[in-house]
C-alpha cells in the first residue's frame, strides 16, 4: 500500500464532515448536473448552479488513454481552463493553464511508493510560487509536511504546515501544526460498522486573532442498505448540518437534500440545497 499524499492525511475525517468528489457534499444551493460517457473514453458533463447572487455554469470535457489524460472546463464567467497529465509507476506529471490568463500556468510532479510521497508544483511565471509536498510512513504510522515558497520575497516561506497521523482499520487520528505554527488541529475518524462512520476535528488558534477560540466539530454519517447515505455535523459555534442523499435511478441519477441552521440564534433564516445528478 502506497503512503497517502500529505494532503490526504486525514481523508475519512474530512470526508465525512465536508464531503467528497463523488459525493456527501454539504451544500446550500440549487444545483443540476448532467454527464454522459462515450465509448471511445471521452466524459462530458455540464454543471448548472444557482445562488441567491446569479446563477452560473460550466462545461466540461474530458479523456483518459493509457498514461495520459487530458481535461477541459468551461464555465459562463468566458474561462477556460485545461489540464494535461501523464503517468508512469511511481510517477505523475500535469501542466495546466487557464484563458484568459489571469493565473500562470502550473506544472508539477509528484512521485509515491510504499514509503515516500513527493509532490512539486509551480507556476510557469517570471517570478513564480513554488510549493512542496512530502510524507513518509510505515505500518499505518505518517508524516508529513508542505510549503510554499514565494520568488517575488527572495523565496521566503509564505506558508507551511507539518502533520502526523496513524491509520488503521477502524480509525485514523491526525495532529497538524498549520498557517506558519499560528494554528494546531486534532483530526479522528472511526468507522462504528461497516455502514457507520464517526468523525471529529478540533482547531485551536495558537496565537491571538479576530474569532480566536478553539472550534470542535463532530459528525456522524451512515450507509443505509438501499444505498442512501445520512450525515449531520454539530459544531461548538452551534451551527448544525444534515444532509441525505440517495439514488432516483439504478444505474445512475442522484439527488441531495442539505440543511443549515443556527442553535444559538433560532431567529437566523436555515439554510437548504438540493443536487440533483442526472450522470448514467
Amino acid at each position: 500500500m502506497k503512503v497517502p499524499p500529505y494532503s490526504e492525511f486525514s481523508k475519512a475525517c474530512i470526508e465525512l464532515l465536508y464531503g467528497a468528489r463523488y459525493g456527501g457534499v454539504y451544500q446550500y444551493d440549487r444545483r443540476l448536473k448532467t454527464s454522459a460517457k462515450t465509448t471511445d473514453g471521452w466524459t462530458f458533463a455540464s454543471t448548472y448552479v444557482a445562488k441567491e447572487e446569479g446563477a452560473s455554469c460550466e462545461v466540461k470535457a474530458a479523456c483518459s488513454r493509457g498514461a495520459f489524460s487530458v481535461e477541459s472546463i468551461a464555465s459562463s464567467s468566458s474561462q477556460l481552463s485545461v489540464k494535461a497529465s501523464v503517468a508512469a509507476p511511481n510517477l505523475k506529471g500535469f501542466v495546466s493553464a487557464a484563458f484568459p490568463h489571469q493565473v500562470p500556468a502550473r506544472t508539477g510532479v509528484e512521485y509515491s511508493s510504499t514509503k515516500f510521497n513527493v509532490k512539486l508544483a509551480t507556476e510557469l511565471a517570471r517570478r513564480p510560487i513554488l510549493d512542496f509536498s512530502a510524507s513518509c510512513g510505515h505500518r499505518g504510522a505518517q508524516i508529513g509536511g508542505e510549503m510554499s515558497l514565494d520568488s517575488i520575497r527572495m523565496y521566503s516561506l509564505a506558508r507551511w504546515s507539518m502533520g502526523v497521523g496513524y491509520t488503521c482499520t477502524d480509525f485514523q487520528v491526525c495532529a497538524y501544526l498549520m498557517d506558519l505554527g499560528r494554528t494546531t488541529k486534532l483530526t479522528y475518524s472511526h468507522k462504528l460498522d461497516s455502514r457507520s462512520m464517526l468523525g471529529l476535528q478540533v482547531t485551536k488558534p495558537l496565537v491571538a486573532h479576530n474569532g480566536w477560540e478553539t472550534t470542535t466539530t463532530v459528525g456522524y454519517s451512515r450507509r443505509l442498505e438501499n444505498g442512501h447515505l445520512l450525515k449531520g455535523k454539530v459544531n461548538t459555534h452551534g451551527i448544525v448540518a444534515m444532509l441525505w442523499e440517495g439514488w432516483i435511478f439504478e444505474r445512475g441519477g442522484k439527488v441531495a437534500l442539505s440543511g443549515q441552521f443556527d442553535l444559538t440564534d433560532l431567529n437566523k433564516l436555515p439554510k437548504f440545497g438540493v443536487s440533483l445528478d442526472l450522470g448514467r
